[in-house]
């Protein structure tokens, strides 16, 4: 929205005439505004007023050349970055005191990915009355001389020659449009004549980005003109990626660009992917840490951004890039290090540090990572304090390396405590099937089970179906990999795993492994008639595999207490949920999955109300919310019984 437009609103409680925010209705026709101030910015925009709703619009807008109430001004759209509210409002603040006569700059602070460039893009879009001029530095050319200052002046060339004559030949000299050598008093004096020139017919706005890698040359010779630009309409916005104490940008002000908050995270993860499920988005956010574009490239959709999932995440090409150079500066052994570091991905010290040494990391490359605040090490622990860098380290490293950081942690992790990390770390270094190795790791899942939860189990079971050579028994360990994951929440990743399992293994086989949990997705995400039949069939297997003169106290208990067991028998293996089966146990597994098949008849509304015997009762122990859920009668059944305080709240 832009041109000139009226409007009408009302100033909120604040210092009159500092900046502050209006909530006003936003017609696209004439409107009346009262603001009472000249330069007014960050304006939240509402429906307030009522009339005529449908021609009222949403979003944040910028009021410009308001000289006093009721006249009319210049009104433009701002693009919202999530999360860069507060560092928007600074760049609207330096751009409204160039229009109000007053030079000045800021330079924008922040690691690569964390927004900086975006915000100067931005800031551009909004300056359209200013004469932008932009340059980008570049790692290569940060040893020549005013090779920055080429690309930013490039459309004032023409404008050289009217300069006093000294100045004209040095900046001439400067852009390499003249001979001799450049004095760089002069190119700096000829550059204040310049711009003061320019920003006498409009504002001008330089950019830089990528300023830690402009020549020095150029960064003296802007920070000189900026110094003496003060009363002239001229703006400087410069990023830096490394901390600008001690270079020549450390004159500007500077406006630390930090990671988003939790909050501002989830908020812009949602944006991208439309909402995904919290062990998902628990995964993504860990490996962002605060950073949007980490957040925008990270693979949310795949196996790597699983909430099962556990290790470093394969980079996007730009986030990639972003990181390249700085992963490039590093000593190749800090690199080591901290592939090392990410990996092993638990913080155990005495793990990395071994590891670490057999891959010939030595005390002076920990002393260096240490000193460039890229890793800390407290009580017996050494923690990522650049998650990202780490996870760069990794995945710029070539197969061969990472395999044999897989190699090392395995080694430093032999011992009874550790074995299913061992053998974890070993299967992240095969290439090939390998039968031993999957059957360890199958072994060891209901022990991961118990100390480390559902989702690891299904994160163990799953590696081994990776490196399980038949297609049988692989179809059963991911089949019981996503029950693992039904029971951790991980609704995402049990029907990814399911669906796996299903091209490997058929149904009998997924029925006997994960008793019921197609049906089950089908009954939360899906179709209820779709899961009535799949319950129904799976009830049949199970029922099928068990001896018909089995006799088991439990075969006489009531329904709630048989799906109750069954949901119980998510922790256990394919091997020892078939033993079940044949203690007698499979008649309440099948009783189980037949009274949930009910339950999805009486969601299509074509069965009558099951009987609550005993079940509110078995709602209130059942500690698991996922488990009370699914005892829970029907909302008509409570209603109807006064019972609405029995609800669970998922």
């Amino acid at each position: 929205m832009s041109g000139e437009t009226h409007w009408r609103g009302a100033r909120n409680k604040g210092l009159f005439g500092a900046p502050a925010f209006y909530r006003l209705g936003v017609r696209r026709e004439s409107v009346t505004v009262s603001v009472g101030r000249s330069v007014i910015t960050g304006i939240s925009v509402s429906d307030c007023l009522r009339d005529d709703l449908s021609r009222w619009e949403g979003g944040v807008y910028e009021f410009v050349g308001c000289s006093q109430c009721e006249v009319p001004c210049d009104v433009r759209e701002i693009r919202v970055l999530p999360g860069r509210e507060r560092e928007q409002n600074e760049l609207s603040r330096v751009l409204n005191e160039v229009r109000a006569g007053h030079g000045g700059g800021l330079l924008l602070w922040g690691e690569p990915g964390i927004g900086k460039s975006a915000l100067l893009r931005d800031a551009e879009q909004r300056a359209t009355e200013f004469r932008v001029l932009a340059s980008r530095g570049n790692s290569a050319e940060s040893d020549v001389d005013f090779a920055a200052l080429r690309e930013l002046l490039g459309p004032l060339a023409d404008r050289v020659p009217a300069l006093p004559g000294p100045q004209a030949r040095a900046l001439a000299a400067a852009l390499g449009r003249g001979p001799g050598p450049a004095d760089r008093f002069l190119v700096g004096a000829a550059l204040v004549t310049l711009l003061a020139a320019v920003a006498a017919e409009q504002p001008v706005l330089l950019i830089v980005d990528d300023a830690q890698w402009a020549d020095l040359a150029t960064a003296r010779a802007l920070t000189f003109a900026l110094r003496r630009l003060g009363a002239d309409r001229v703006a400087l916005l410069a990023a830096v990626r490394d901390c600008p104490a001690g270079a020549v940008w450390q004159s500007l002000r500077v406006l630390p660009v930090a990671p988003l908050t939790d909050a501002q995270a989830r908020h812009l993860l949602s944006r991208r992917s439309g909402g995904v499920g919290a062990p998902r988005a628990a995964r993504m956010l860990r490996l962002a840490d605060g950073n949007p574009l980490a957040l925008r490239e990270f693979p949310v959709d795949t196996e790597d951004g699983a909430g099962i999932a556990w290790g470093p995440a394969p980079f996007g090409p730009r986030l990639r890039a972003a990181f390249a150079d700085r992963l490039a500066a590093l000593d190749p052994a800090v690199r080591t290090l901290l592939s090392v570091v990410a990996a092993e991905d638990r913080g155990t010290l005495g793990a990395v540090t071994t590891a670490a040494a057999e891959l010939g990391v030595t005390p002076a490359n920990w002393e260096a990572a240490l000193e460039a605040g890229l890793l800390t090490v407290t009580d017996g622990r050494v923690d990522m304090r650049h998650r990202l860098l780490c996870g760069a380290a990794y995945d710029a490293a070539a197969p061969a390396e990472r395999r044999a950081v897989h190699l090392a942690l395995a080694a430093a992790l032999r011992g009874a405590e550790t074995s299913e990390l061992c053998a974890w770390h070993l299967a992240a270094g095969l290439d090939t099937p390998n039968p031993e190795l999957a059957q360890a790791l199958a072994d060891g899942a209901d022990r991961v089970h118990h100390r480390n939860g559902p989702l690891a189990a299904a994160a163990v079971l799953r590696r081994a179906a990776a490196i399980t050579a038949d297609p049988g028994t692989a179809g059963i360990r991911l089949a019981t990999a996503a029950r693992f994951a039904w029971e951790g929440g991980d609704i995402e990743s049990a029907r990814r795993l399911l669906t796996l399992a299903e091209t490997r293994t058929p149904p009998p086989a997924i029925a006997l492994a994960a008793p019921g949990l197609p049906g089950l997705l089908e009954l939360v995400a899906g179709d209820p008639a779709r899961a009535h039949t799949l319950l129904l069939r799976d009830a049949a297997v199970i029922a099928a595999q068990t001896p018909v003169a089995a006799a088991d106290a439990s075969v006489d208990s009531p329904p709630h207490q048989r799906i109750s067991e069954f949901a119980t028998t998510s922790s256990e293996v394919a091997g020892a949920r078939a033993n079940a089966l044949r203690r007698g146990r499979g008649d309440d597994i099948a009783a189980g999955l037949r009274l949930l098949a009910g339950r999805a008849v009486w969601a299509l509304g074509q069965a009558p109300d099951l009987p609550m015997d005993g079940q509110l009762e078995a709602v209130t122990a059942e500690p698991s919310p996922i488990l009370s859920a699914q005892l829970l009668p029907g909302a008509e059944q409570l209603l109807v019984g006064g019972l609405a305080d029995h609800a669970v709240d998922p």
